[in-house]
């Protein structure tokens, strides 16, 4: 009978085998291993008091009351120690201490035939949102649908033909499998495990899978944590503070954190200030500092501590992180290269706003600004203006341009900038209804002063377009995008530059408003 167990892998740097557990108090010696069982004495669950009320006095009791157990099988594999555990066993290991994606990358290399049950995957922007994809057969990875540019996989159930394993095999930290150990030997079945975890075969189909994904271990947290406040104490341009949620900025009359004065916008340099100096502060001080957004009744609209609002970049050692939305990332050597080209072009190469006939940005709302642009007769006012409530572009340049535009702000934020443009351009070029709308929207609005957008809505060759992002920054000079919105962006290029269209960046300094 194949038994259901959950398997560890120690890191390197453990290579006792008692660095495995929490509680080594109840811990036994085994042969040629070390052994923790833990027993809880038979209770009743909660719910059992609901269910005695419908049972005949004194029946029943007995079959409610429930006893768990668990149990670990620690032991040495080659230089490393690996940890079995079953049922309730696994709280009394240091999952500080496992290696990170054991079970995902054994659970990739044990594949034979490319067959998958489900996945888990977490999107990598826009606030990391998770779905779990199943499939009701055996499917290839290439049958869900996961985005391997802006998606990461957080586990795996494939399958595998092996005698001594159960078909189905999970993974992620740890390596979830079914092991017939009346007919194997368990120092074999560890060797095996191990030798598909040092493999790289993964790497011919999966590869993807190491360019980010999210750091869970406390210990490397903390390390990560104090990193990021000694960055911010060297005033570290690597570090970044703003809102990172969806506002109705309309409505924020003013912000305040730190002290009681009203600011119009979120300044790292003013935690500069309260830090300087102070040794006894830590990153607990961000996490109890508050950027509060009220309205003009004084109002408070937002709150959210510091440490939210930060977006860093980080390196331990060889390793590279990110920080975003309070949550940190690991990213790969080669990614981050990919990265650091598209964010060197960006700064080299993105339009300044006077350069293209724009306005430095004056005002205290986007709408107000788009307005003003369009006093030019470069420019048409297209914000707000839906069709098949889609928003074509904030303004519409006659050098054939759809412009959107935005304040600088977090990764959710500006990732959903470019989602707004990339559904647009698609529309645009894929559906003539929606062009033959448009040109109907315009007409009636009388929204065409620089020109029609289509010489004929029949026909639509998107290499006679471009589509820009036009983002509002308080130094055009020191513009970068946060890691996060680097990877949105980079997709969102790719995906409107297969369509044929041009795409790029727009800066636009922001400005005191003139009293």
């Amino acid at each position: 009978m194949k038994i259901n167990t959950s398997v560890f892998l120690l890191k390197q740097e453990y290579s006792s085998i008692d660095d495995a557990f929490v509680d080594k108090t109840n811990v036994l010696e085994g042969n040629g291993c070390r052994i923790y069982i833990t027993s809880r004495a038979c209770n009743l669950p909660a719910w059992s008091g609901v269910v005695q009320k419908f049972l005949p006095e004194g029946k029943g009791r007995n079959i409610l009351q429930s006893a768990s157990s668990g149990a670990i099988i620690a032991l040495k594999v080659k230089d490393r120690v690996m940890a079995l555990s079953f049922a309730s066993g696994r709280y009394n290991l240091d999952q500080n201490k496992m290696e990170d994606r054991f079970g995902l990358k054994t659970c990739l290399n044990m594949q034979t035939s490319d067959k998958f049950r489900n996945l888990k995957i977490q999107s990598l922007e826009v606030n990391g949102v998770q779905k779990l994809e199943s499939r009701s057969s055996w499917s290839e990875m290439n049958d869900f649908s996961i985005n391997i540019e802006n998606e990461m996989i957080k586990s795996v159930t494939g399958q595998v033909d092996d005698e001594w394993f159960g078909k189905n095999v999970s993974g992620f930290d740890s390596l979830s499998i079914k092991i017939d150990f009346e007919n194997c030997d368990i120092n074999a079945v560890c060797e095996k495990l191990l030798d598909a975890y040092y493999s790289d075969d993964y790497k011919r189909q999966y590869d993807f899978i190491d360019k980010i994904f999210p750091v869970n271990k406390k210990s490397v947290l903390n390390k990560l944590d104090e990193e990021l406040f000694q960055k911010i104490r060297n005033h570290d341009e690597n570090v970044w503070m703003c809102i990172p949620d969806f506002l109705d900025w309309e409505n924020v009359e003013y912000i305040k954190y730190l002290d009681d004065e009203e600011e119009d916008d979120v300044r790292i340099e003013k935690f500069y200030e309260v830090i300087d100096g102070d040794e006894n502060k830590t990153i607990d001080f961000l996490k109890r500092s508050y950027i509060k957004c009220y309205s003009s009744e004084g109002k408070c609209l937002y709150k959210q501590n510091a440490y939210y609002c930060s977006t860093a970049e980080v390196h331990l050692g060889n390793e590279s992180y990110i920080l975003n939305n309070a949550k940190w990332y690991s990213i790969s050597t080669d990614f981050e290269k990919e990265l650091d080209l598209l964010d060197e072009d960006i700064r080299n190469n993105s339009e300044i706003y006077s350069s293209v006939g724009l306005p430095a940005y004056t005002c205290d709302k986007e709408e107000d600004y788009n307005k003003e642009c369009a006093l030019s007769s470069d420019f048409d006012l297209w914000d707000q203006q839906l069709v098949d409530r889609i928003e074509v572009c904030d303004l519409w340049s006659k050098r054939k341009e759809f412009i959107h535009v935005k304040k600088y702000s977090s990764s959710a934020v500006l990732s959903h900038l470019f989602l707004q443009g990339l559904v647009s351009a698609t529309r645009l070029c894929q559906s003539k209804n929606f062009r033959q709308k448009v040109e109907q929207k315009g007409m009636k609005e009388n929204l065409f002063t620089s020109g029609k957008m289509f010489a004929s809505v029949d026909t639509f060759h998107a290499k006679d377009y471009s589509v820009k992002f036009a983002i509002i920054s308080k130094d055009v000079q020191k513009f970068r995008l946060p890691r996060f919105s680097l990877i949105s962006y980079r997709q969102t290029k790719r995906n409107i530059e297969d369509m044929g269209y041009s795409v790029g960046i727009i800066k636009i300094q922001k400005e005191k408003p003139v009293e």
